[in-house]
């Protein structure tokens, strides 16, 4: 995996910090963090340690119902790390903390804050927590300074305990998504991260990821990347959001 695999490895150690690439057990690892000959590095930072308060049967993150107290250094230690990688583009995420009564958004947005005093030109992405629907706590992170909001949509509401869901429900959810005026769309393939976790019980084509990403486009998403290993940080997606962030600064200018 190459010297920028370590150095990236290593300054999450050393910092206490964790990321979803390797929580979640993440089939692009290697790619994201080697980096390339044109490429910039890219990681995940998982905020608020690598302890989730759900147990979801697709997750691999670790669970408990009272996990460890947060870190009050980790907004600090995260805009340090990322500083030190010279990324130009970086997404953050986290564990759901249910426990807290804003489910930890005041963390993530000093996170944000941070990262922007040390670096304003970076482009930040927060892929979310549901934060239990409470937006005051959606709002907080919305305001952050931060350039792309993101959530992962699980399931269809229909099957929120069954996690499986048929093509209408697929169609019913990407279009209740861009008329909620989402701008991109990435749909992957779910492998079972144990034999503890959910088994797969469809591994979906190419050709119909295609289909889906033909979909996509036809209802208006900007950017719709579908296949097998892509995941919601996902890399090619991260260069196309940059861009269109950018075009709509400057036309904001």
């Amino acid at each position: 995996m190459g010297k920028n695999y370590n150095k990236l490895k290593n300054t999450l150690r050393n910092l206490n910090l964790h990321t979803v690439c390797e929580e979640a057990r993440c089939p692009n690892i290697g790619e994201c963090w080697g980096g390339g000959e044109y490429a910039t590095a890219t990681a995940t930072v998982m905020l608020m340690g690598d302890t989730c308060t759900r147990g979801c049967r697709f997750c691999s993150v670790k669970t408990a119902r009272n996990p460890p107290p947060l870190d009050a250094n980790e907004p600090y230690n995260t805009a340090k790390a990322i500083a030190e990688w010279g990324l130009d583009y970086v997404v953050l995420t986290s564990v759901d903390q249910d426990d807290m009564p804003d489910g930890g958004a005041e963390h993530f947005a000093k996170t944000v804050s941070y990262l922007k005093e040390r670096n304003p030109k970076i482009f930040v992405e927060c892929l979310t927590p549901d934060f239990r629907g409470d937006l005051k706590a959606i709002e907080k992170i919305a305001l952050s300074g931060l350039d792309v909001y993101a959530h992962n949509v699980e399931t269809v509401p229909e099957l929120q305990r069954k996690v499986r869901e048929n093509d209408e429900q697929i169609h019913a959810t990407m279009k209740a998504l861009r008329e909620a005026d989402v701008d991109c769309l990435t749909l992957g393939q779910y492998m079972q991260p144990t034999k503890r976790h959910l088994k797969v019980e469809e591994y979906i084509t190419p050709e119909k990821f295609k289909y889906w990403e033909k979909v996509g486009n036809e209802l208006g998403f900007h950017y719709t990347a579908s296949g097998p290993l892509v995941r919601s940080s996902y890399k090619a997606g991260e260069f196309f959001l940059k861009n269109l962030v950018a075009k709509r600064k400057t036309k904001a200018l």
